[in-house]
């Protein structure tokens, strides 16, 4: 990313405490740095052009570039009177960091109940940019496991994750996202038709709780849940194992303990909901896959 180099930035006397100071740095980058200490500038409040190029020690006309750069991306809005101040898309991040920190603590003690019941591995995953993001995973201790890594993307459309958010989205919506981000054959029993989605979707919301098919890996099950904000669906927590651990009626015991954990997260998160629809009969047929095999690809640790 380049090996630009540029001395801290000068702070104004009576500067908060633990105000960074920060000594060179191999690869920092000397653009970006000045739109970040103009950025936490803002952070104290509304500044003209001036109080701006004197609290970062920028002179004028590169502050006023920088600021145009923030300004043209959303990071920075100026008002009235020609003050600056932060703009709608740094909010917007700050929002969405700040919602999947608290999904993620709040979540933490249900998804190690979870595990600990289960013995398997147990995945937390966020609705993020119109993605299934996952965001922590606690493996199975266990010889064969399927984990995924947190930061990886799920499909939408083939898992058990992707299943359990897409079931509420607005259709209209969600026919959209399938179109545009494409619905590849990762397995036979891969769902690659919008119609047919829609149609196992209505059925996952009825029932409260999704199912992955061997539908992106061969060889697993996964069942999820969705978990709900005020603001309606936040993301979804999962349990994957190879199918020999778990059979359909271990599966159907573990069900219950699924769906009581996500409607305590939604709760937390401040999820007013009516009662949720008691679990169906486990279906006959086996289920299985979910996530990534250890065994089947390289890239995961099998323990």
């Amino acid at each position: 990313m380049g090996g630009s180099r540029r001395r801290a930035s000068p702070r104004p006397p009576g500067a908060a405490d633990g105000a960074r100071t920060a000594p060179v740095r191999r690869y920092a980058v000397a653009a970006l740095e000045r739109g970040l200490d103009i950025l936490e500038a803002l952070a104290r409040g509304p500044l003209t052009l001036g109080a701006i190029a004197a609290r970062t020690g920028l002179p004028k006309a590169t502050a006023f570039r920088a600021l145009a750069t923030l300004e043209g991306r959303g990071f920075t809005d100026r008002g009235t009177g020609g003050t600056y101040r932060p703009g709608l898309r740094l909010i917007q991040l700050a929002q969405v960091a700040h919602a999947d920190v608290d999904v993620r603590r709040v979540a933490q003690p249900y998804l190690q109940r979870l595990h600990e019941l289960s013995g398997d591995t147990v995945n937390l995953a966020v609705w993020h940019d119109h993605r299934v993001l996952y965001l922590d995973v606690l493996p199975s201790l266990r010889p064969l496991r399927f984990v995924e890594t947190p930061g990886s993307v799920a499909p939408l459309h083939a898992t058990a994750l992707g299943k359990a958010i897409a079931a509420h989205l607005p259709e209209p919506e969600l026919a959209s996202l399938l179109r545009a981000a494409g619905m590849p054959r990762f397995t036979p029993r891969t769902v690659t038709t919008v119609p047919r989605f829609e149609r196992e979707v209505r059925a996952v919301r009825a029932r409260g709780y999704a199912l992955d098919r061997q539908e992106q890996d061969v060889g697993a099950i996964c069942v999820a849940a969705p978990i709900f904000g005020g603001g309606g669906v936040v993301g979804a927590v999962s349990l994957a194992a190879p199918a020999a651990r778990l059979d359909t009626r271990r599966l159907g015991g573990l069900v219950p303990a699924l769906l009581d954990a996500c409607a305590a997260i939604s709760r937390t998160l401040g999820h007013d909901a009516a009662a949720r629809p008691s679990p169906s009969p486990w279906p006959a047929r086996r289920a299985a896959g979910c996530g990534r095999s250890a065994a089947a690809r390289p890239r995961r640790r099998r323990g």
